[in-house]
């Protein structure tokens, strides 16, 4: 009786051990009741980890979904330059300077830089 309690108890620590593994902890278990736990043993520990392959592969899939993340980011954000630089082109003058702005002394127009007579009232305006 003692034997027969000793071999199962030595079939349950092959099941644990495959289940640490990541391997099916029945499958091995009941294998190691048919054959032997030694033997049945000694193959398991002879086989690779799966559990150590399942860490990899989780850790590769996490760094892809990352890589996607940032290459999204990066387009939205460029997009978001576009955007403000057409916004920031469109507002400021062509030659890249701030235009200075000045008003008619006689009717108050806003005058653009080099006009030498207002558009308004035809009064001429220096620019000294």
């Amino acid at each position: 009786m003692f034997e027969l309690a000793f071999w199962l108890l030595c079939c349950m620590g092959v099941g644990y051990y495959a289940d640490k593994k990541g391997r099916s902890q029945w499958k091995w278990g009941i294998a190691a009741a048919l054959f032997s736990p030694i033997i049945v043993g000694i193959v398991l520990a002879l086989m690779s980890d799966k559990s150590v392959e399942r860490d990899v592969a989780e850790l590769r899939m996490g760094q892809e979904q990352l890589r996607d993340r940032v290459a999204a980011d990066e387009k939205i954000t460029e997009a978001r330059f576009g955007q403000m630089e057409g916004r920031l082109g469109s507002a400021a003058p062509a030659t890249g300077a701030l235009e200075e702005v000045r008003h008619c002394p006689s009717c108050g127009e806003t005058l653009r830089t080099g006009d030498r007579f207002c558009a308004r009232c035809g009064e001429e305006v220096s620019w000294v």
